[in-house]
């Protein structure tokens, strides 16, 4: 994680003694940073956790089509976040928008439990503006209804174990 105190980051892009002393000065210089002081790409930096995430987010999906779900769209990203799953419930008239939680081992507490108010908030402006780009073609109408779920993963030993929490937030 990078440091917190403030840094000449202009001078240490160009590299050198100077920007290495900068960076390792400012507590940055292992982890995010090359040996020049360049940041590393952030996929790069975040590859572990996403590769959890996807495995987590394949998981769910699979969960969710025995389970019954139409999947409709999968990483629907827009300037405000992203909503891993949009699904219907194969027979009913409801549309689900579903945020996958996984983690490793569930010695860190639930993982569900880190959908705290301010994410909660997010995924109801993005599912707003999913509605206003997606309307048409979504086949819903006025007695539609809209639930927010979370399905959390657990990564352990290889094999996962999944909770799907139905109507999580509002």
């Amino acid at each position: 994680m990078e440091s917190v105190r403030a840094i000449d980051r202009d001078a240490c892009v160009g590299g050198g003694r100077d920007a290495s002393r900068k960076m390792r000065d400012a507590g940055g210089g292992s982890g995010a940073y090359t040996k020049g002081g360049t940041p590393k790409p952030y996929i790069e930096r975040a590859g572990r956790h996403m590769s959890v995430g996807r495995q987590g987010e394949s998981a769910a999906s699979s969960y969710l089509e025995i389970a019954g779900y139409e999947i409709l769209r999968r990483n629907f990203t827009c300037r405000l976040g992203e909503i891993d799953i949009i699904a219907r419930p194969r027979g009913e008239n409801t549309l689900c928008f579903i945020e996958v939680k996984c983690r490793r081992s569930g010695n860190m507490g639930r993982p569900g439990e880190s959908v705290g108010i301010r994410k909660q908030r997010h995924y109801r402006q993005v599912a707003t503006i999913f509605l206003m780009r997606e309307w048409d073609g979504l086949r819903v109408d006025a007695s539609t209804e809209y639930r927010f779920d979370v399905v959390e993963v657990v990564l352990n030993a290889g094999k996962p174990r999944i909770n799907h929490i139905k109507g999580a937030f509002m």
